[in-house]
């Protein structure tokens, strides 16, 4: 690191900058949905390369297209499989089933906190996350009374342990993403991701034990 080297770094990031300012204020400030926000973001990145960076020509955009069309159709390729696989799961009442088990393994609060991490991180790994949330959301709400913990803390978990899910392979929608864009191997990002994951785990287990922490703002 240099010091001296800073100011000039900032100066010259500023306008690439402006693309994840546009993106995470916009969803925190409630103006968009994370998908306007990346429209917003695209629309502010084009004239940022054509004009300010010169770094795109106007001939590479058929190219830069047609390479967003890959990345999105195998997006669209491993949702279609996750919604299929979830669609299985629901036809054969999968869902009720695990929660009916996990419920005569124990009755402690700790231990069934700790089965639905578990098996949201195992569904999270397999299913697309609104399909996830459809199936397992109405199957855990029962459970609240054995669990201890009220509806919203269980949203914070579910959506926590998913978010991780989108990280985790074989199905990890934006470490496809992430791998797609810097042309490596899926296997080749596996062994690097795991420190994250790990750093993830234990914030799931604070979220998951310590409900202050998430609660907090609502009080």
């Amino acid at each position: 690191f240099d010091a001296r080297a800073l100011w000039p770094a900032i100066r010259s990031g500023a306008w690439a900058l402006g693309a994840p300012a546009i993106i995470l204020g916009t969803i925190i400030g409630g103006v968009a949905t994370a998908t306007e926000s990346a429209a917003m973001a695209v629309a502010y990145a084009l004239p940022v390369g054509l004009y300010a960076h010169r770094e795109l020509r106007w001939r590479d955009l058929p190219r830069l297209a047609l390479c967003a069309g890959v990345t999105s159709a195998v997006v669209m390729l491993i949702i279609a499989a996750a919604s299929l696989f979830g669609w299985v799961m629901a036809l054969e009442r999968l869902p009720q089933a695990i929660a009916a088990w996990m419920l005569s393994l124990s009755g402690d609060r700790i231990v069934l906190l700790l089965l639905v991490n578990l098996l949201l991180l195992v569904v999270g790994a397999f299913l697309e996350t609104t399909a996830a949330i459809l199936l397992f959301v109405p199957v855990l709400v029962p459970l609240l009374p054995a669990l201890g913990i009220d509806l919203v803390h269980l949203g914070v978990i579910v959506v926590v342990n998913l978010a991780i899910g989108m990280l985790t392979p074989p199905l990890g929608v934006c470490l496809v993403v992430s791998c797609s864009i810097a042309r490596i191997p899926l296997s080749a990002i596996g062994r690097a991701i795991v420190p994250v994951l790990l750093v993830l785990i234990v914030d799931l287990l604070l979220v998951t034990f310590c409900p202050p922490l998430v609660l907090w703002l609502g009080g």
